[in-house]
């Protein structure tokens, strides 16, 4: 992959120093637009690879507790992660009496994929 970068870099070296509006200008021209395109593709390849990775390394550690819950295929065509992290859920829990609330805490992991929002309660 790191030569596959330089390739441009080496092409526009060698455009540089050919004569101008000769043929070998614009096959080194085409080389250099052809090699540009390379790259792009190896890094986009790269790119999906690596959400490819992070979604699986997300779907290894969910943990589904009941067995009515649908297990998410993550791993989809075009599914990626936009942003992931924790967060404190505050609410209110009825005490002993019908007019008594008390405050509770807890902590959520959120998913914020391309498509779709997973909340998960993070392991103790």
């Amino acid at each position: 992959m790191q030569r596959v970068t330089r390739y441009p870099l080496l092409v526009y070296a060698i455009l540089e120093r050919v004569p101008q509006n000769s043929e070998i200008q614009r096959i080194a021209a085409k080389a250099l637009l052809l090699a540009n395109h390379v790259v792009r593709n190896c890094n986009e390849g790269a790119r999906r690879m690596e959400r490819t990775e992070q979604l699986l390394d997300i779907e290894r550690r969910l943990i589904y507790k009941t067995a009515d819950l649908k297990r998410i295929p993550l791993v989809t065509s075009g599914r990626y992660v936009v942003k992931n992290g924790q967060v404190l859920q505050i609410y209110e829990r009825r005490a002993k009496g019908l007019l008594q609330t008390k405050q509770k805490t807890r902590n959520l992991y959120l998913f914020l994929f391309s498509d779709m929002l997973l909340i998960a309660k993070k392991r103790v």
